[in-house]
């Protein structure tokens, strides 16, 4: 890789990489395929959402990002650039796509996701390499894909079950439903907002970060996505940028009592140099 920002997300290093991205230094392409074949989900997200590096970017060999972390094993960071809107039928030279990848591994849930986000199995070879002992796997592959209000529908019914279940505190089932609403509407906010509340609560700071972001992305007129995205970077020792987030959300909605509790804190907390500790 040759950008520093994705030497120091390699690394693992998020107050580095966060600083060198504040300071208007750029990741790379090359950077974000290493990432997403390391199976660094949030650091990928933080390259995708910030920077705005593209989805659907490609390894030299001409391997969508996508793809290598899937070939890689790693079904989550996948997902994180489908839910983002990467071409689900992107394949490398060798004609494998992620539906080809998750068929073969046998993982039904990542099949049923990949087919939500559109990808197809025209030529049937991820039906051909599905495991003898998950023959059910085909089924999921062939199965038509609702029209747009059922999985509007679906989403809405998924959310509310995660609703549900958030208020009893049971964050880890929360997030699984609100990850399904994501997967039946993925250019819809309000999934995202909700699972990065789940995840901020069980301490997941990056990966509720990641998710504040792209909803801030899908709809940067809802005050209640700079409110998540602010208090996942006070939690995460960026009081300044937490702060910037909070004016950000306060110009879209100038009353918003959270943001507005949440800025009298920061203030507090950046005058006389302190650290964003609560």
């Amino acid at each position: 890789m040759t950008g520093s920002i994705d030497a120091a997300l390699l690394m693992g290093g998020f107050e580095a990489a966060f600083g060198l991205v504040e300071s208007g230094q750029k990741g790379t392409a090359e950077g974000l395929c290493a990432l997403a074949a390391a199976g660094k989900t949030v650091e990928c997200c933080l390259l995708i959402d910030l920077q705005e590096i593209s989805v659907d970017a490609k390894d030299g060999q001409g391997v969508p990002a996508a793809v290598l972390a899937a070939k890689a094993g790693h079904f989550d960071t996948a997902m994180a650039f489908y839910e983002r809107g990467a071409d689900a039928n992107a394949c490398g030279p060798d004609g494998l796509t992620s539906l080809c990848v998750a068929a073969e591994a046998g993982h039904t849930e990542t099949v049923k996701a990949l087919v939500l986000f559109g990808a197809k199995d025209a030529e049937g070879k991820a039906a051909s390499a599905v495991p003898a002992s998950k023959k059910q796997i085909v089924k999921e592959i062939n199965r038509a894909v609702p029209a747009a209000d059922k999985l509007a529908a679906m989403s809405e019914k998924f959310k509310a079950q995660g609703n549900k279940v958030f208020g009893q505190s049971e964050f880890a089932k929360a997030t699984k439903l609100y990850s399904a609403a994501v997967s039946h509407q993925p250019k819809n906010h309000v999934p995202f907002s909700n699972r990065s509340a789940c995840l901020f609560n069980n301490q997941k700071y990056l990966e509720a970060f990641s998710d504040a972001c792209r909803c801030v992305n899908l709809n940067p007129k809802w005050a209640k996505g700079y409110f998540r995205k602010g208090s996942c970077l006070h939690m995460l020792k960026q009081p300044a940028a937490a702060l910037q987030v909070c004016n950000a959300g306060l110009k879209v909605e100038k009353g918003n009592a959270d943001l507005k509790k949440l800025k009298v804190q920061l203030e507090k907390e950046t005058v006389g140099g302190k650290k964003g500790k609560k």
